[in-house]
């Protein structure tokens, strides 16, 4: 039995596509809101939509990363 899962970041939905046909297991990705990976092209709901689709229709789970960050002046 084999335990291990190939997690591919996926920044764009080229990178999506990219994973998928390279053997990934599930990707984990960002959308445009509350997300804290700025250099990426992350994705519109459109395009999360698109995703998600993609990936499950061949198999490949897909992980929502959800980014807040906290101010100093929000931890009094």
């Amino acid at each position: 039995m084999n335990n291990c899962e190939i997690l591919a970041p996926a920044g764009s939905i080229d990178s999506v596509y990219a994973a998928v046909r390279c053997g990934a297991n599930a990707v984990y990705l960002g959308s445009k809101a509350f997300n804290a990976r700025r250099n990426a092209a992350n994705f519109s709901y459109e395009e999360l939509k698109t995703a998600v689709d993609y990936c499950h229709s061949h198999g490949v789970k897909v992980y929502l990363t959800l980014n807040t960050l906290v101010n100093d002046s929000e931890l009094l």
